[in-house]
């Protein structure tokens, strides 16, 4: 039995180193597995979070866009406003600046001795009510 075991052990010699090589390709290969595995995982959570970043930062460049419009409208309401509030004020101003006399029966303003006769031909024109 001594002589089987011993060719038994030599043949378990021949044999380990390359089932050792095999354990050891397979166990390093595992390794990489678990590790491939666990950067795997990490990259999904940072895709993830960038996702929901891209998300916030999409709804708030939405936001500033409709609040640019917004404010892009107001500034051309305020505009029409302010022209037409200028074509207004300039109608009124020609409405009520001083105009020779139409008639001699028209009410004279400042038509003192002192004011001298240049004031005495220029009659001021009542304002338009507005």
């Amino acid at each position: 039995m001594a002589r089987r075991f011993g060719t038994f052990e030599s043949l378990l010699a021949q044999l380990r180193d390359p089932l050792e090589a095999e354990f050891r390709s397979r166990r390093d290969g595992h390794v990489e597995l678990i590790n491939l595995r666990a950067a795997s995982i990490d990259n999904g959570a940072r895709l993830e979070a960038a996702t929901v970043e891209v998300r916030k930062l999409a709804d708030a460049l939405a936001e500033s866009e409709a609040r640019a419009e917004d404010l892009a409208a107001r500034l051309r309401e305020q505009t029409a406003a302010s022209q037409e509030a200028r074509v207004e004020a300039d109608r009124h101003a020609a409405n009520c600046r001083w105009r020779p006399a139409r008639s001699r029966r028209s009410r004279r303003v400042n038509a003192s001795p002192v004011s001298g006769s240049r004031n005495l031909n220029r009659t001021r024109r009542p304002c338009a009510p507005s």
